[in-house]
């Protein structure tokens, strides 16, 4: 597979933060978007802070799942007020989303079930309420 670049830098003199960070977006050719990145203090060697930015993106990457690890979280709260049940699969189950899985069910009293499978993956399942105005 081709990989096309682009790349961007971003400075900002007098930011809230004395660190740095690296975001690798990718973007599939049918459209699907997936990123990985990691975060330094200031001080921060910023080639170990690009080989753990390029290490997440690749094992994203090569899970070939159509979520990359850090959207699922952010899905969740929709799935649950959606009409009917649905499926979900990514790479690896986030802090974040086991947190907004939990939170969800305590509001909206759903039910999500989380399958994962060592190296294949993540599938959540969710069966929403088919909330309406």
């Amino acid at each position: 597979e081709e990989i096309e670049l682009e790349e961007r830098t971003d400075f900002r003199e007098g930011g809230m933060s004395a660190g740095s960070g690296l975001l690798i977006v990718g973007r599939y050719s049918n459209g699907g978007i997936i990123g990985a990145g990691a975060l330094g203090e200031a001080g921060s060697n910023p080639l170990k802070i690009g080989k753990s930015a390029s290490s997440q993106f690749l094992k994203e990457l090569s899970s070939k799942m159509p979520l990359d690890s850090h959207l699922p979280d952010q899905l969740i709260p929709f799935l649950a007020i959606a009409h009917g049940t649905s499926i979900i699969s990514c790479p690896s189950l986030s802090e974040h989303a086991k947190t907004n899985i939990e939170t969800v069910k305590a509001f909206i009293k759903c039910d999500i079930s989380v399958e994962e499978e060592e190296g294949k993956g993540c599938r959540i399942t969710v069966k929403g309420i088919g909330l309406k105005k």
